[in-house]
């Protein structure tokens, strides 16, 4: 996981995330917002959410739930 972020990092140095609601239970949060960031010059900005389940105060999953289409389009334009 700490490579593929590293990776994500060195592609998108500015990703952000913007939380606008958050929720737990039992450990398990849910959280919405938006994501964004510059790729190759373009900037992308989409919607997102995230679930995150905690085990012994370290997170064992992860997840990203959002329409990577503008990503996706960006990094199209690399193999043009």
């Amino acid at each position: 996981m700490e490579a593929g972020w590293t990776g994500y990092f060195s592609m998108c140095p500015d990703y952000w995330i913007r939380t606008d609601h958050v929720m737990e239970k039992a450990g398990v949060f849910l959280a919405v917002g938006e994501a964004g960031g510059t790729i190759d010059g373009q900037s992308w900005r989409i919607p997102a959410a995230w679930k995150a389940v905690v085990r012994d105060d370290k997170v064992a999953e992860w997840r990203v739930f959002a329409d990577n289409k503008p990503v996706h389009e960006i990094l199209a334009r690399r193999r043009s």
